[in-house]
């Protein structure tokens, strides 16, 4: 959290604000104009609660019960602060004149989802609108991972110079190069996460797999090559390299999606678990994973 300061509006509001405006960790190198972001504001209450189990693990339950309740009154104001009523769903970042924008970003609504800042009944509603975007801007391509954003950012959002800087002012010219809705497999973890939490596993098993034949063909990456452009981590949507350095180590976290989401098997300050909306709840797991220093044989 060193680049995020927390800020206590009042009883029920604490902002989660980086200290470096104009580098979104939601949209690396790219984003502009946001004062609160999605991103800063759930890496904090994921981190408050993290803080929380650790401080629980030392017997230390005054400092626990402080990050926790720090943690709550981040979430209580997150629907607030980001919803978007115009779309439905979760809005990329807030700038400082309180203005919301709003690009249908999948990670942005599947990390809220997953980290719990909204309740399971809206959050049903929100992936029901996603899905229902996808299907009208016709997106199917899920062996290439995800776009991160369903419609093109403005130029006045976008990074200048950069890949995916658009020349037109609706974005619509460099749509599907890199960060603006080219299509990757960095992040499409959360999205894929929070369809299995909600028990949509046809929805996510439709994402997850074809992503999985593509990861073991190495189809994530084309080595380090030379020019940001025919880098092979985002692709425009017909399957074609847009962008960046060939290689990127963020594009293979959405394979922890089979253990945590097809599988349910969940981590916390008690070690590992089966989910309450895992499939293989009320059954006996073989594991053999380390956990404190031994060796965690099995987990029902």
């Amino acid at each position: 959290m060193k680049n995020i300061t927390l800020e206590i509006d009042d009883a029920t509001d604490i902002k989660a604000e980086r200290k470096a405006l104009g580098l979104a960790m939601s949209l690396p190198q790219v984003v502009t104009n946001y004062l609160r972001d999605w991103a800063a504001e759930e890496e904090a209450v994921e981190a408050l609660l993290d803080l929380a189990d650790l401080e629980r693990l030392a017997n230390r339950p005054r400092q626990a019960d402080e990050y926790q309740r720090d943690a709550e009154r981040i979430r209580a104001g997150y629907r607030q602060n980001f919803f978007n009523p115009q779309t439905g769903i979760i809005a990329g970042w807030k700038d400082a004149d309180g203005k919301l924008h709003d690009y249908w970003f999948l990670f942005v609504n599947g990390a809220a989802i997953t980290c719990g800042l909204v309740p399971a009944d809206q959050a049903n509603t929100i992936v029901d609108r996603i899905e229902a975007k996808m299907r009208e801007v016709g997106f199917d391509r899920f062996d290439l991972g995800l776009p991160g954003n369903l419609v093109p950012i403005r130029k006045a959002d976008y990074g200048v110079n950069t890949l995916g800087s658009p020349r037109q002012e609706d974005g619509s010219d460099s749509y599907g190069v890199f960060e603006n809705g080219g299509t990757t497999s960095a992040m499409a973890y959360f999205y894929i996460q929070a369809l299995y939490q909600l028990g949509r596993r046809e929805e996510a098993d439709r994402i997850l797999w074809p992503m999985m034949k593509t990861y073991a063909a190495g189809g994530f990456q084309n080595g380090i090559e030379p020019g940001w452009e025919i880098g092979g981590e985002w692709r425009h949507w017909n399957g074609t390299p847009s962008g960046y350095e060939g290689f990127l180590a963020d594009c293979y976290y959405t394979q922890l999606a089979l253990v945590t989401g097809y599988y349910g098997i969940g981590f916390g300050p008690d070690g590992f678990r089966i989910e309450p909306w895992s499939p293989l709840k009320g059954k006996t797991i073989r594991l053999g994973l380390r956990y404190m220093g031994r060796i965690v044989e099995e987990i029902r």
